[in-house]
């Protein structure tokens, strides 16, 4: 089975479909394609390799949706887990792929936008086809905005917003900071170049010398004939439907490493622990938030704080 991120909307919900992968002996891959896309991957290989020196601190930022609804109304009730849970967790799974596991952090949500607005509000790609059962408004119960502080276990530090209320242009960044460098990533799916900054160098550095840091980073086979090289630093992403070309070619991927794995010539990079582990963060925020003090993310995975999962864990009849 390949199923669409969040994998859940609570981690005991998480927890029961990674056990019934494991009874039924079963594949379950998580549809993360962030992490996926060629500019991400050249982004994990420059971290890893030090290009940036030793990992101190990470800035996120996402800022944007003033009132508008995006894609169905469940994505604003708090019994399907909340906006930030269903488009945040993206952000969180290349936290922990770039910067490895958080260990705590401390969250603080708030609900600003209490009336969403579909009337008149073009659909996003994808969903088109059920748009028509819009309705002209949506109220809302679920938090729509995000800041957190966080630790990670190789002891850089985070600060996390994701704010899908803000009214003006919108915000988007994802930089690394390091004892001898910065790295800031462009997005997703959108083949623009990442941009890295050395000590001693003026500006960023070109794609052949970022390239030079990692001789031996190499996209996967499947991915490479679909991008069109082994070894980018941009490409180029024309199309239609969500994310124009690169989107189609990231699902490609997801589907064809599923089939793979099937075939039993290979493993999911996604699957149910990872999937569980992006969910952890931002329930993670919730929980925080709801307790009024910082919470290390165990605390979240054994079931120790699921003050905010109790509605979505009731409307799916499960316990915490």
């Amino acid at each position: 089975m390949l199923c669409e991120k969040p994998m859940a909307p609570t981690i005991s919900a998480c927890r029961t479909m990674q056990r019934g992968a494991e009874d039924a002996d079963r594949k379950l891959s998580i549809a993360e394609n962030y992490r996926r896309d060629p500019i991400s991957r050249l982004a994990q290989a420059l971290v890893a390799a030090g290009a940036i020196g030793e990992l101190r601190s990470v800035l996120d930022l996402t800022a944007r949706g003033a009132s508008r609804g995006d894609a169905g109304t469940w994505r604003y009730l708090r019994s399907e887990g909340g906006p930030i849970l269903e488009s945040g967790v993206h952000d969180a799974d290349m936290q922990i792929y770039l910067c490895g596991p958080v260990r705590s952090l401390t969250g603080h949500v708030r609900l600003n936008e209490r009336e969403r607005i579909y009337k008149d509000v073009p659909p996003k790609a994808f969903h088109d086809h059920y748009a028509h059962t819009y309705p002209e408004t949506q109220i809302a119960d679920a938090p729509d905005m995000l800041m957190a502080s966080m630790e990670f276990e190789g002891s850089a530090l985070g600060q996390w917003l994701y704010d899908n209320s803000t009214h003006g242009p919108s915000l988007r960044r994802f930089t690394l900071f390091g004892s001898e460098g910065q790295l800031d990533l462009p997005g997703v799916r959108n083949g623009q170049p990442l941009r890295l900054y050395r000590d001693g160098h003026d500006g960023a550095l070109t794609d052949q010398e970022v390239l030079a840091f990692v001789p031996e980073h190499a996209l996967d086979a499947r991915t490479a004939r679909l991008f069109g090289g082994e070894r980018l630093s941009r490409y180029e992403n024309t199309g239609g439907a969500m994310g124009g070309s690169a989107d189609l070619k990231l699902l490609a991927v997801e589907l064809g490493e599923l089939l793979d794995a099937v075939d039993g010539s290979g493993e999911v990079e996604v699957g149910p622990e990872e999937g569980l582990a992006a969910v952890a963060v931002v329930i993670a925020c919730h929980e925080s938030s709801a307790a009024a003090r910082t919470v290390a993310i165990e605390e979240v995975l054994n079931g120790e704080l699921a003050t905010y999962q109790s509605v979505a864990n009731s409307a799916l009849g499960l316990e915490a």
